[in-house]
């Protein structure tokens, strides 16, 4: 079964306003897959899930195996047919917990259910019909944060 290229992903990076919602639709609109799980500015919450955490990335910054963990779980549920390992399940749980009370921000968006329901969208059965794509990639503002990272990653 076709995937796409894990190591060539467009990602999108940038603050309010700044027309990332646009490279977003237009990314789509040339036949690339952002996720299944967006918001209303094209956001992949997925990744809003793995990489928003509250104070995640501040702890970690130094722990580059967990920081790829996170990217390696992402691509494979974002790159194929998704069947999560259990150390990726694992990894998710923990992201869904840190997100229960807290939420992503200081008004506390993405607390409650919010996160169980971008966990179930990441690990729920669904086939990625990736003939339908010429790649792959995501938006989320946050991401500028892990330009370092991306890039060795990948």
């Amino acid at each position: 079964m076709r995937q796409l290229e894990p190591s060539a992903p467009v990602a999108i990076a940038g603050v309010g306003g700044s027309g990332t919602r646009v490279i977003a639709e237009v990314l789509i609109n040339l036949g690339f897959y952002m996720g299944s799980d967006l918001n209303h500015a094209n956001d992949n919450l997925g990744f809003t899930l793995l990489f928003k955490r509250p104070g995640w990335f501040t702890l970690h910054a130094k722990n580059k195996e967990l920081i790829f963990k996170g990217l390696d779980t992402f691509t494979r549920a974002m790159t194929r047919t998704y069947y999560p390992l259990p150390s990726e399940l694992g990894f998710i749980a923990r992201a869904v917990a840190e997100f229960g009370y807290p939420g992503y921000n200081q008004v506390r968006d993405g607390s409650g259910i919010w996160p169980l329901k971008r966990a179930w969208e990441m690990v729920r059965p669904r086939r990625i019909d990736c003939a339908k794509y010429i790649g792959w990639g995501w938006k989320e503002p946050n991401t500028h944060i892990y330009i370092e990272y991306l890039k060795e990653h990948f």
